[in-house]
């Protein structure tokens, strides 16, 4: 059986006169979510401003979208039944026990599940998120995503798939092969987790860590990246503030000629 609709009502009954559209007009402008729309738009964040620079206009549309959903969506504690955005952690391990991070307790570094996710897991999850549309992939968490060997075949798996795509290093093994897979894949943001700019206080936060190897990272990246004209990779560079020495001014001023955000946070008590 077709189904067919057949209009028994007049022209008039199935049009609104400018009356009634201009009381739907302000019905929009008057309603909540139109006012959190202009609040958005008013208060974009300096990383979405880079995102909206560095990307075509064609798809300025989705990411806007996925931006302010993502953010109303935590305000007024809505659950989507698609997540917007996804955490994953391509290894639980680290090589470093920072004061400020899990890894810091052994209890937590000896788990039986502590390790290094497969390939055709990861390739699972993100073919999956890709089609059920997850908008963003922030790779991170308690482990330090440039241990795992196949990180740059991660990255080029994830090409392509999605609007945002962050990873999170300690900067300490970030070597030349990963810089250019970080930058060829479009990877949209890297973060360094760097707390000083003190030799001392660096090592003494960031433990197992060697000062002048992860500034000759910094460096080594900042240098690749220039290579890339049509390079999308924004560096922020993010403090945990822990002890009364770090100071925030030396901190901008040593670190931020090599990168375009900084920022410091006060640590949690896990």
């Amino acid at each position: 059986m077709i189904e067919q609709e057949i209009n028994l009502l007049s022209q008039s009954d199935v049009q609104l006169n400018n009356d009634e559209l201009l009381f739907i007009e302000k019905a929009i402008v008057n309603s909540p979510i139109f006012n959190e729309l202009l609040d958005f738009t008013n208060n974009l964040s300096d990383q979405e401003i880079y995102w909206l620079k560095k990307n075509s206009r064609d798809i300025w549309y989705e990411y806007i979208n996925y931006r302010f959903c993502f953010k109303f969506n935590k305000k007024h504690r809505i659950v989507s039944e698609v997540p917007i955005y996804l955490l994953i952690e391509p290894t639980s391990v680290c090589n470093l026990t920072c004061p400020m991070c899990f890894q810091d307790d052994e209890s937590f570094r000896t788990k039986s599940y502590m390790g290094m996710m497969s390939l055709d897991l990861f390739k699972k999850a993100i073919t999956e998120a890709h089609e059920i549309g997850v908008n963003a992939i922030t790779l991170a968490s308690r482990g330090e995503p440039t241990l795992h060997p196949q990180l740059p075949e991660m990255l080029e798996f994830m090409k392509g798939k999605f609007l945002d795509i962050k990873l999170n290093t300690n900067g300490t093994k970030l070597n030349e092969k990963i810089s250019r897979s970080i930058i060829e894949n479009g990877i949209n943001e890297i973060v360094f987790s760097i707390d000083s700019s003190n030799k001392e206080i660096f090592e003494k936060l960031r433990y197992g860590a060697k000062f002048e190897k992860v500034l000759e990272n910094v460096k080594t990246f900042v240098r690749i990246r220039d290579e890339y004209e049509s390079s999308k990779t924004l560096m922020r560079i993010s403090g945990v503030k822990i002890l009364k020495e770090q100071d925030w001014e030396n901190f901008v001023e040593f670190w931020g000629p090599f990168f375009d955000q900084a920022g410091c946070v006060p640590a949690e008590n896990r």
